[in-house]
């Protein structure tokens, strides 16, 4: 019997292309299991927040958007948070300013609409300049940061001046629009 090449070279090919076809099947089906993966994942984590959704949607406005509602002392009450704040931090308030804008309102929106969700939320900005030690001005602005109530400080700045630490901030509440009574 003689060694055909060609014969050889005949069974070769087909074998090559068989094992070929064969791995390339392989991972593309690991490529496919692997996508089908991240797929169900997805699809778990968008029923999820579809869930979260309903049930923030559910709560009461006041637990939905960090706020708290209409009254008349409300200012008042801030205002004396801040003074027992103040004191405990030894911090000297100087100077206190408020002004209510619209929450909903975004200028930086392109369309220049109300956020409906935020319909009624009304923002009360305070601005606070407070002196004291750097200290006392820091546990102050933690306080702050930290309070219970939802509070976003803004354009907070530093200045050292001859009566010693200088600090001015603007903080931001949030109030839910007056509940309509139910007679």
């Amino acid at each position: 019997m003689t060694f055909d090449k060609l014969r050889l070279l005949g069974w070769l090919i087909p074998v090559i292309c068989l094992g070929t076809s064969g791995w390339l099947i392989y991972s593309k089906n690991t490529e496919l299991r692997s996508i089908s993966d991240v797929r169900n994942k997805a699809r778990i984590d968008v029923q999820q927040a579809i869930e979260q959704k309903r049930k923030i949607e559910s709560m009461h406005s006041d637990a939905r958007y960090a706020t708290v509602d209409v009254t008349a002392d409300e200012e008042y009450t801030f205002i004396a948070y801040l003074k027992t704040a103040a004191a405990s931090c030894g911090v000297l308030i100087t100077d206190l300013s408020s002004q209510t804008t619209d929450a909903g309102t975004d200028p930086g929106a392109k369309d220049g609409k109300p956020d409906p969700l935020l319909k009624g939320i009304e923002g009360r900005n305070t601005l606070i300049t407070m002196r004291g030690s750097y200290t006392g001005l820091r546990e102050m602005v933690w306080t702050l940061e930290s309070s219970i109530r939802l509070l976003a400080l803004s354009n907070l700045t530093w200045a050292r001046t001859d009566h010693g630490t200088s600090v001015t901030v603007n903080v931001t509440r949030f109030v839910s629009p007056k509940k309509k009574s139910s007679s």
